[in-house]
């Protein structure tokens, strides 16, 4: 794509040849083709967008902020993918050499409704450090709170919640790596009330199932304990206790 450079104010419009070469003009009231295109205020650089502008909608990636002599966004900035001028991704936060860096916020969007959204810190463009990530599906969310690493929920005290209908489902606190559960956990179901725990799960878990000693309690609506199972789970299932050969005999 050919890069454009104009004022804020003047509108540009990319042309192309039989060979595809790309010729940029300027257009007095609409901006209209596909290229690459910057905005500049008083010689310092504040807009790039690569893309196509048709009707005056752009589909495409629009960039905002501080840029570096590389033309890369440095420091405080945003980046929105649009298509015909509506939103699909965009991500608000800070940037080192072009790549999400610090704190920020990334969202999308289906329809116009939000159906992802992720507040926390990022290193070298990935979540890394502490963030929550939320996502939405009609009357669903659920939530993931705790610590990233290289884009992976992972870390010791994690939290994820579903929610439907604004009540609580299920719920789990543990350990996670590589974005399922692995290490010592507690995991819970709740009533349709969304507030009493029906099921909990305390022990371990194996990517992402339980896996190793644990209990598991029942509970009555009025809070009472229903059952308890203690033992040990392989592969999700609560295994058989082996009596000794002698019990036999």
């Amino acid at each position: 794509m050919h890069s454009t450079r104009a004022n804020i104010l003047i509108k540009m419009h990319v042309i192309r040849d039989s060979s595809g070469n790309e010729y940029p003009i300027c257009v007095e009231d609409t901006l209209e083709g596909e290229g690459i295109y910057t905005y500049w205020r008083n010689e310092i650089l504040v807009q790039i967008f690569k893309g196509k502008i048709y009707n005056g909608k752009k589909t495409g990636c629009l960039h905002i902020g501080n840029f570096n002599s590389y033309n890369r966004l440095q420091g405080h900035g945003a980046v929105y993918s649009l298509q015909d001028n509506i939103v699909l991704r965009m991500f608000q936060g800070n940037f080192r050499d072009g790549k999400r860096d610090g704190q920020g916020v990334s969202s999308m969007f289906k329809n116009g409704n939000l159906t992802y959204e992720y507040d926390g810190n990022y290193m070298d463009n990935r979540k890394n450090g502490i963030g929550i990530l939320r996502t939405f599906h009609d009357n669903e969310k659920t939530i993931y709170s705790g610590r990233w690493e290289n884009g992976k929920f992972s870390g010791n005290n994690n939290n994820v919640t579903f929610i439907k209908e604004n009540k609580k489902v299920k719920s789990f606190c543990g350990i996670f790596y590589n974005g399922l559960k692995n290490g010592m956990g507690h995991a819970k179901l709740y009533y349709p009330d969304g507030i009493t725990v029906k099921t909990q799960f305390d022990g371990g878990f194996c990517d992402g199932i339980r896996n190793g000693p644990g209990t598991q309690k029942t509970y009555n609506l009025d809070g009472s304990v229903k059952s308890v199972l203690i033992g040990i789970w392989e592969s999700n299932e609560l295994q058989p206790i082996l009596q000794p050969l002698d019990n036999y005999q």
